[in-house]
């Protein structure tokens, strides 16, 4: 299944490094949450995740904190699709993975 939202980059600074990050809105994370699929390491579910022009294979995350999923920006993505300041308005597609409709998405 093919989500499309808008949310804002956030970069979060802990004492081990620097991340940036999008929150899933939640009535996105809700219907993502409903969809049965294996989930993997810490609760995660693969997604093929699409910024812009950029395509790559990630997992979502959920979050305590942000009550919602979370996506995490690598470098790569940020500087491909010129994130660069916290709080920027980005629009997202997630393909969620392990789904009967997933295998003939490319």
């Amino acid at each position: 299944m093919l989500f499309t939202f808008e949310t804002r980059a956030e970069r979060h600074d802990d004492a081990k490094s620097t991340y940036w990050l999008v929150v899933v809105p939640q009535d996105t994370a809700d219907d993502i949450e409903d969809i049965p699929v294996p989930r993997g390491g810490w609760g995660s579910i693969k997604v093929e995740a699409i910024i812009g022009r950029t395509t790559w294979r990630t997992s979502l995350f959920p979050s305590k904190r942000a009550g919602s999923f979370i996506l995490l920006l690598n470098k790569a993505v940020r500087s491909a699709e010129n994130i660069n300041q916290p709080g920027q308005l980005v629009s997202v597609s997630v393909y969620v993975l392990g789904t009967p409709a997933s295998a003939n998405f490319t």
